[in-house]
């Protein structure tokens, strides 16, 4: 931070103080614009002569910024009934391991999204009783005598004044959301933007609690994000930097951040697989580089040097250099592309960044969080600082620290690399300093168990989460036979991947090719061993220990419900399946299990007979059996009491028309076709019927604006032709003249049948046409009867 920030800050506390009263609905709205006015008043400050910035100084920003901010309590009592749900804002949900039906994503902008996204803009209309208050208000303020000379600029009032539907419309939507829905706790990513400022104090107001998770590394714009109750830190180098500004050291919690989860989850492409995919030896040593979203010459600068540095050893080395997702002209050029043949343009979105992390020797970085991710791989880091910071750029984050090896210019950078290239004992050296900033920097290595346990405590909702397994021990045949084009087993995959109550998909077998299917799919698969006793004996109960045991190998959260899926019903569809998980929560069940009329099913399916031979339900004077096809239980059952069936187990009528018929043969097969061909072309059906009706609304809109056009073009064409004629003659004036009825002599669209809308519609192009009259240099003298 240098002093043309800091005095900015200054002035956004002011800023705060003046319009601290203007608030609607106890939201003091002009704080959600704490980003974007101190990035007007950096510029402001920027030419004048620069300070030398204390530490003093900088110990007063979190009071500045946050400790003033009055939050005036709300009541909030939801309704009795309404659903518990977490509410996160953009970008805080990566990683994090919730249901689908327990949390809902508040996002920005002004169009609607579908469940789970929720657009408070959009939902809600402005409220123009209250918008020139408000807008009165303003004023009042920028009218005061002895203000800062920065609110006397003839833009503010403008600026603020068209913001402010904006922020009204967003109070409005977070309030409905709020009164809809049993809100337990906010999550934020940061509350620098309006809508996660708006959430977290709206949140404040009724007692809510709300937690900020550190996203970026830039700390000074951070410190507004630490309004909320809990602030979750990367590590200890962000809480030192944040409680130099003076925050709290009670507010900061070390928790990382679930978004770095899949670095130690999941499995990346190595140097080999990588080499292999972009055709380059893989006994080269490789060298990535992300850019930035930066000014296109300072990108070429920075390619360039990096170029010359490698240049000497063109013939060992791979430069891979990746294009920023919000980047415009990458600096590498086709020029330099076919002039250095080692250096490569990964385009965004071609090979994923982890791929490129792990299957690299080494990074050269700015000021990315990329940095830190590849010392999360065990990577090293050389960090490049051509550049002074400013106002969002701080390139001297990484190269603050003296653990992180890097270049402040071009010698540098060569020495750097030369030493890199020839000497063991260099990048040894490199990897230790390296080991002991990221220790400071990022606490632990998995992260969402932590911050699920923290929620769940500070919340005090219950998060349940539910596995869906699907056991293809029987012979491969039968979960690879086709249907529709796909095998048996992506069927039952896609229905459990869409389902909104089900967080994790595993397939448990034994053979091969039943295992390549599932990672097609990217699904986790569980092959068992030969020693395992095989599943037939107890089938349901054999697959949920032998599930539990694998789980318990791994890192991940405990699952609380299991769903077995038989992959020999592909017919069974999403809705189906939320339906019946729906009925297993609300009702507080051990157990539930797929039945139909037993007189309709086939002969039934050895995973019933082995569990429940004698069990059924006698519904309307018919016989109903269970089918296998669905089966949901408590895991503490499985675990604890090694049993299936407890004291409230729930049956669940599924039609077997509507997949809950297993397909073993050749007929059923055929039938399976015939239901799907039918669901497919239900599906078209609804697809035309929704093109039709948005061209339908096209037309209308199209005619209606036509309309709209042709009645101004009238309205235009009889003024000039009376501007026309009085400018002829006066006493033609006389043909506006009204009679004794009030009716105009040659108004066309006078009808006595009129609405209110053509009414004053009519009075408005009047009032026009006597402002025009006057205009011309004479008095209406009455002649207009308004």
């Amino acid at each position: 931070m240098n002093m043309a920030q800091y005095r900015a800050f200054q002035l956004t506390s002011t800023f705060f103080t003046l319009f601290d009263h203007v608030r609607y609905k106890q939201v003091p709205l002009l704080r959600a614009l704490a980003y974007e006015f101190h990035r007007k008043a950096v510029l402001y400050y920027e030419p004048m002569k620069p300070a030398r910035l204390t530490a003093q100084h900088v110990h007063k920003l979190y009071d500045m910024l946050v400790a003033q901010d009055r939050v005036l309590p709300v009541p909030y009592h939801p309704k009795p009934g309404t659903s518990e749900k977490i509410v996160f804002g953009s970008l805080a949900n990566y990683g994090f391991q919730l249901p689908a039906h327990k949390f809902i994503l508040c996002l920005d902008g002004s169009q609607r999204r579908k469940s789970p996204c929720y657009v408070p803009e959009a939902m809600a209309p402005l409220n123009t009783r209250s918008f020139p208050f408000l807008v009165r208000q303003i004023k009042a303020v920028l009218r005061r005598k002895n203000m800062h000379p920065f609110f006397r600029k003839r833009w503010v009032f403008p600026w603020l004044k068209a913001r402010l539907p904006s922020l009204m419309r967003k109070v409005d939507g977070i309030e409905r959301l709020m009164n809809l829905t049993y809100v337990r706790g906010i999550i934020q990513s940061s509350s620098v933007n309006p809508v996660g400022y708006l959430l977290v104090h709206m949140g404040k107001q009724r007692k809510i609690p709300t937690i900020n998770i550190q996203y970026g590394l830039i700390d000074f714009y951070q410190t507004l994000s630490t309004n909320a109750d809990y602030y979750f830190a990367w590590g200890h180098t962000h809480k030192n930097r944040l409680m130099h500004y003076g925050t709290p050291a009670s507010k900061i919690q070390l928790m990382g951040n679930a978004r770095f989860d899949p670095i130690f989850t999941q499995t990346w492409m190595d140097k080999t697989q990588l080499a292999s995919r972009l055709k380059f030896p893989a006994n080269k040593t490789v060298f990535f580089y992300p850019e930035q979203p930066d000014l296109p010459e300072h990108n070429k600068i920075v390619v360039n040097k990096i170029i010359k540095a490698l240049l000497p050893y063109s013939k060992h080395v791979i430069l891979l250099v990746k294009k920023h997702p919000n980047q415009k002209q990458s600096g590498l050029t086709l020029a330099l592309r076919r002039k250095y043949p080692f250096a490569k343009l990964i385009p965004h979105g071609a090979i994923h960044l982890y791929d490129l992390i792990h299957g690299s020797n080494a990074l050269l970085i700015q000021y990315s969080t990329v940095g830190l991710e590849g010392m999360l791989f065990q990577k090293p880091v050389i960090a490049l600082t051509f550049f002074p910071n400013r106002k969002r750029k701080e390139y001297s984050y990484y190269s603050s620290s003296p653990a992180i090896t890097s270049a402040r210019g071009q010698s540098q950078l060569n020495a750097i690399i030369r030493q890199y290239l020839k000497s063991q004992r260099y990048r040894n050296q490199m990897m230790n300093r390296q080991n002991l900033y990221r220790e400071q920097a990022y606490s632990g290595t998995l992260s969402s168990t932590r911050i699920r346990n923290f929620v769940e405590a500070v919340s005090g909702m219950k998060i349940n989460r539910t596995v869906a397994i699907l056991p293809a021990f029987a012979e491969s045949a039968l979960y690879t036979r086709t249907l529709g084009g796909f095998p048996f087993l992506l069927h039952s995959i896609h229905a459990a991947k869409s389902s909104r109550w089900i967080d994790e998909v595993l397939v448990i077998t034994q053979d091969p090719r039943v295992h390549d299917i599932a990672r097609l799919a990217n699904v986790t698969a569980i092959m068992t061993s030969p020693m395992d006793p095989y599943p037939y004996a107890a089938p349901m109960l054999q697959t949920c220990l032998h599930t539990l045991r694998s789980l318990k190998r791994t890192d991940q959260p405990p699952f609380e419900n299991m769903i077995i899926l038989d992959p020999l019903y592909p017919l069974l569809q999403a809705r189906q399946l939320d339906h019946a998980l729906r009925a297993f929560s609300s009702r507080l069940a051990d157990s539930m299990m797929a039945i139909a009329p037993a007189s309709r099913l086939p002969s039934p399916h050895q995973f019933s007979t082995a569990d429940y031979p004698t069990l059924h339900w006698t519904i309307e004077g018919t016989k109903h059996s269970p089918t296998g096809a669905l089966f949901m239980l408590k895991t503490v059952m499985a675990e604890q009491k090694q049993a299936l069936i407890g004291h409230r187990t729930l049956p669940h009528i599924i039609a077997p028309e509507e997949g809950n018929r297993p397909i073993v043969t050749e007929k059923d097969c055929a039938y399976a076709e015939d239901i799907l061909q039918g669901r497919r072309r239900a599906i078209l059906l609804q697809v035309r019927k929704r093109r039709a009706i948005m061209v339908w609304r096209q037309k209308r809109r199209k005619a209606h604006q036509l309309q709209k056009r042709r009645a101004i073009l009238r309205r235009r064409s009889l003024l000039q032709r009376t501007l026309q004629l009085r400018k002829k003659n006066a006493s033609s004036l006389s043909l506006i003249r009204h009679n004794s009825l009030g009716k105009s002599v040659f108004d066309p669209f006078f009808r006595d049948d009129r609405n209110q809308s053509e009414q004053q519609s009519d009075h408005v192009f009047k009032r026009g046409l006597q402002n025009l009259l006057v205009r011309e240099g004479g008095k209406d003298n009455g002649q207009l009867h308004l």
